[in-house]
């Protein structure tokens, strides 16, 4: 899973919003940071959801508690970097 997607699985979650408008908000904190969703890196996606997150989930009138920033940067900090290939995964089992 890639961080965008962990980071929107967290964030809809616990916003108690759909996958939909928590990939749109993550879309838009990157915006925001200048970064372009489907290239940065982790560290890249950690910087711009530490800075922006918060703010961007208060402009949307959503759920904005600390607790829900730290369950989505704890997401992308446990994503993988890029998505495994199907037969990637299988070779990693050994």
């Amino acid at each position: 899973m890639t961080p965008f997607d962990a980071a929107g699985r967290a964030l809809a979650g616990a916003a108690v919003i759909s996958e939909l408008q928590a990939r749109g908000t993550l879309r838009l904190v990157c915006k925001d940071a200048g970064l372009d969703p489907a290239t940065a890196t982790k560290d890249e996606w950690t910087d711009a959801l530490s800075r922006g997150l918060l703010a961007a989930l208060a402009r949307r009138r959503l759920r904005s508690h600390d607790h829900v920033v730290k369950l989505v940067l704890d997401a992308v900090r446990a994503a993988d970097e890029v998505e495994l290939a199907g037969y990637e995964l299988f070779r990693d089992l050994d």
